[in-house]
């Protein structure tokens, strides 16, 4: 579950460009009125749901480098407050790390610290993005890039970018505006950054201020987790465990709850245990089939298979085309059969 606060700046930003908080908003079901609302929360859908209507508003299938490159340190709230009053870079990089799910990031970020005072954030899904995970990484580079300047008051030096996808047709922009070199189809998403190490003292330092608004993400989080829907808290079980998933009675107790409870819950949103694990296994497929980062045999113990026979028989009870047929005309709805 995430805060609408990234969702309320996208509303604010396509405001300026003419668009409708209703057009924005279509098909997410979001409540445009609790925006503003720390307590509300939403699920993934709702913003696949918003960052498709995005692209199809403007027609602009890049958007997220824009909407990067308009982000400042002050649209991320708290979790700003905490960088900025940190003491270097290494800390304030760290609270981005621990604390992005206060502000609705879906990447999640991991540091890598270099030889030559050169370091590496590694960016990967919280959870199977699918067709928005270009969007999302994206906007996070430029925001990020954007983001660690103003902290330091140091342009941040980019060695090179990688990404896990392959060349969109907006590529020629990714050169425009980072100046560095870029690998698509690469292993991993990454960004690797030469200058300034991650030692330099912020200006911002304020060790008394930093505890206040380090205790307060930390009870924003718990409160976060504490209203989480039993079935998003399914779902994050479900990613965490992927290559061995329980049955719904070891999955029950997990969750610190009874089988029927479990079950109820899955049914009040027109589901079921293996629905839910099937189109979660599906939805990850899907996703490590577009990276073209594994074989067949390595994704089948990433679903959860033991061999590729038994992926290529689920994935054509599920789609009802094979895995051959999917990566020749990459047209599917994420939807299994049942």
């Amino acid at each position: 579950m995430f805060r609408p606060i990234k969702i309320r700046h996208y509303v604010s930003l396509m405001k300026t460009r003419g668009f409708d908080t209703a057009d924005v908003l279509q098909g997410s079901k979001i409540k445009s009125e609790r925006l503003d609302d720390p307590s509300y929360l939403l699920d993934l859908k709702q913003c696949e749901a918003v960052v498709s209507n995005l692209i199809r508003l403007t027609g602009d299938q890049g958007i997220g480098l824009t909407i990067g490159e308009q982000e400042n340190l002050a649209d991320f709230g708290i979790i700003a407050q905490a960088m900025i009053s940190s003491k270097d870079l290494r800390q304030a990089v760290g609270y981005w790390i621990q604390y992005s799910n206060l502000v609705g990031m879906l990447i999640h970020i991991t540091l890598i610290e270099e030889p030559r005072k050169e370091w590496t954030v590694v960016f990967s899904a919280t959870e199977p993005l699918g067709f928005i995970y270009n969007f999302c990484v994206e906007e996070i580079l430029v925001a990020g890039l954007r983001l660690g300047s103003a902290l330091g008051k140091v342009p941040l030096v980019v060695k090179e970018i990688s990404l896990s996808y392959p060349a969109p047709l907006h590529a020629h922009l990714y050169k425009e505006r980072f100046g560095c070199p870029i690998h698509f189809n690469a292993a991993r998403s990454s960004l690797t950054i030469k200058s300034p190490g991650l030692d330099i003292a912020l200006p911002g330092y304020d060790e008394e201020l930093n505890d206040i608004y380090r205790r307060r993400c930390r009870e924003v989080i718990r409160q976060i987790r504490s209203k989480d829907p039993l079935v998003a808290r399914l779902r994050s079980l479900l990613l965490s465990r992927s290559s061995s998933l329980p049955d719904l009675e070891t999955a029950a107790g997990m969750l610190g709850t009874t089988p029927r409870t479990l079950h109820r819950h899955l049914v009040s949103e027109g589901s079921n245990y293996q629905q839910t694990v099937n189109r979660f296994r599906l939805e990850l497929c899907i996703q490590l089939l577009r990276s073209g980062d594994l074989t067949l045999k390595e994704i089948a113990v990433q679903v959860g298979f033991r061999d590729t026979n038994s992926l290529h028989r689920a994935f054509k009870s599920w789609t009802g085309s094979t895995i051959r047929t999917y990566q020749s005309s990459r047209k599917f709805s994420s939807q299994p059969r049942g």
